[in-house]
């Protein structure tokens, strides 16, 4: 499948960690995070962030956390397990509070960034840092018959269904290759954000709200469509 373009980018977050990124200007890694003794409100699962602290990026001394994470498409197979309560240690659940934070590889790669191909932490994930190797994502399980979200400019419609299916050849690693991700090194300015969604109008007020207290200029857009 021919690379989209634009693409978009995709970090979701609970919406209580909003008020330090907007204070700071910046969505910031876990290691960075660490450093200046900022505790988020946790949505991950332990064991995979054990993973994810100890995955070697490209043998440059890096981890997987001195990078922020996006994903190629919103309603994702992460979001899926926490707002179906498998993920235990997560201390929110509830899908109304959490909030999609937008960019694109054209409005990140002027940053130092990789990416993969399938979920970071697999031992078969590739990590690439040239864009000519965006060809090597399935992009077709992102957009093939696309029945939810729906299409709805600026976005192109996305693919429901992420969970794999043994008996299908094309469907045996599709969950991890959903999971493939576009990570920026330490930080990620809050002006590189295009668009904040939402899951209802509450949560688009709130949102609203502390944008209008921080000065910062992103429209906020409530897309029922992206959450489960």
């Amino acid at each position: 499948m021919v690379v989209p373009s634009p693409i978009f980018l995709f970090h979701f977050t609970a919406f209580h960690n909003l008020e330090s990124m907007f204070s700071s200007g910046a969505i910031k890694s876990k290691n960075l995070l660490r450093s200046e003794n900022i505790t988020p409100t946790n949505i991950a699962c332990y064991n995979i962030q054990d993973k994810r602290a100890k995955t070697l990026v490209n043998n440059n001394g890096r981890t997987l956390h001195d990078y922020v994470p996006f994903y190629f498409a919103p309603r994702s197979p992460m979001l899926y397990s926490i707002v179906h309560n498998n993920v235990p240690e997560a201390e929110e659940t509830n899908q109304e509070n959490f909030v999609y934070l937008v960019s694109s590889v054209e409005d990140l790669c002027n940053q130092e960034f990789i990416f993969t191909d399938y979920q970071a932490i697999v031992t078969y994930a590739s990590f690439f840092n040239n864009l000519s190797d965006l060809d090597k994502i399935c992009w077709d399980l992102f957009f093939e018959h696309p029945h939810s979200p729906r299409e709805n400019p600026p976005f192109r419609g996305y693919c429901k269904f992420f969970l794999n299916k043994d008996e299908d050849p094309r469907y045996v690693k599709r969950k991890e290759a959903r999971l493939a991700e576009f990570l920026v090194f330490s930080q990620v300015s809050i002006d590189k954000i295009s668009m904040i969604v939402v899951k209802n109008s509450s949560m688009k007020e709130y949102i609203e709200k502390l944008l209008h207290k921080y000065s910062i200029n992103i429209t906020v857009e409530i897309r029922e469509d992206w959450y489960f």
